[in-house]
């Protein structure tokens, strides 16, 4: 048996046998039926970094922690590459973007500004990115195993260019939905005006926002349940709809609480970078120098907090994956067995 979590069936299609003595892996089909009440049985086991049982908010914080102090190589390492992936290319192209002669300083600062914004956009996708990569190791963690980081690659592997296509299916959806949203507003300015395009304009945002943030969190589930449950991206979001159902504010309130904490954390680091960022710029010699400078120098900071913060929310949003499962499909019976092959719990 390899040191992993792995899913119901190989790559042949046929279920893999766990040698004597060994735990069998747990099946991520649907699950038995829900504990009578919603409740799980006493004396909880914990063979890793949460009870086997449906969690409450201190489960998932201190289990997301764990795990990071479990396996530091793979968590933060994992978040540390996807950083520079999206951070070089970034960081590269201020560099390029300064060197551009232009008739006037505000189209460079203009142009800066703009590359150095379009990095953390896609920074805001490589979230769901990580999210997905970093599920192997939580799927090992709950069961109280490490791994390192090279054992998670591999394990992640098979499933990178499916959680690809979820990253760019949930990407173009956002970037249709902007087209659409400019594109009535400038019908509407064709059409009725300046003051009509303003107010159709205040009212289809807002509108767009609290749809998008709907959606979001109803969708947050994907990337989880794609990789571990071995899904493509379509079926993935179906999978997370059902999931998040009659579950919106508590996966709402939680991500926004981890992400407050998150925040909290990173702008305390930022602000020790920035009595850097600031001495190092007032050594260039212009205003776009000094702006390039700056940024260039956040856009790297950030890049090393991220790799330090990401990988909690990461766990929080799988978590949450993990407590829906335990809840709507007992879960929890599927990973005691796994974890010891002996136990038993009865519904």
């Amino acid at each position: 048996m390899t040191n992993g979590w792995t899913s119901p069936s190989g790559d042949d299609g046929r279920a893999p046998t766990p040698q004597y003595g060994q735990p069998g892996p747990p099946q991520w089909g649907p699950g038995a039926p829900p504990y009578p009440g919603g409740f799980a049985p006493p004396m909880s086991p914990k063979p890793g970094v949460i009870p086997l049982r449906p969690l409450t908010l201190s489960d998932i914080f201190e289990g997301s922690i764990a795990t990071i102090r479990g396996n530091p190589g793979a968590t933060i390492g994992f978040a540390l590459i996807l950083g520079l992936i999206v951070t070089v290319p970034v960081a590269a192209a201020m560099v390029v973007v300064a060197q551009i002669p232009t008739t006037s300083q505000g189209v460079g600062v203009g142009l800066t500004v703009l590359v150095a914004y379009g990095g953390k956009f896609i920074w805001a996708f490589g979230d769901l990115l990580l999210t997905g990569m970093l599920m192997v190791v939580l799927s090992e963690a709950v069961l109280g195993r490490r791994m390192a980081i090279g054992a998670a690659w591999a394990r992640f592997r098979p499933r990178f260019w499916a959680l690809i296509g979820l990253t760019l299916l949930i990407t173009l959806a956002v970037a249709l939905s902007i087209l659409l949203l400019v594109l009535l507003i400038v019908l509407i300015y064709a059409t009725l005006g300046s003051t009509a395009a303003i107010i159709v304009g205040v009212l289809a945002g807002i509108g767009w926002f609290l749809t998008l943030a709907f959606s979001f969190i109803r969708l947050s589930l994907a990337a989880p349940a794609l990789v571990l449950e071995r899904i493509g991206p379509i079926p993935a979001c179906k999978r997370s709809w059902a999931l998040s159902r009659h579950q919106f504010w508590r996966i709402l309130g939680i991500s926004l609480l981890a992400a407050v904490v998150v925040g909290f954390i990173g702008g305390i680091l930022s602000a020790v970078i920035t009595f850097g960022t600031e001495a190092i710029a007032m050594t260039a010699t212009s205003g776009t120098a000094v702006l390039t400078t700056t940024l260039l120098v956040s856009t790297v900071a950030g890049t090393l907090i991220s790799a330090l913060t990401a990988p909690f929310q990461a766990h929080v949003t799988g978590l949450l994956y993990l407590d829906q499962r335990i809840r709507k499909e007992a879960l929890d019976v599927t990973l005691i067995a796994a974890a010891d092959p002996k136990a038993s719990v009865s519904r």
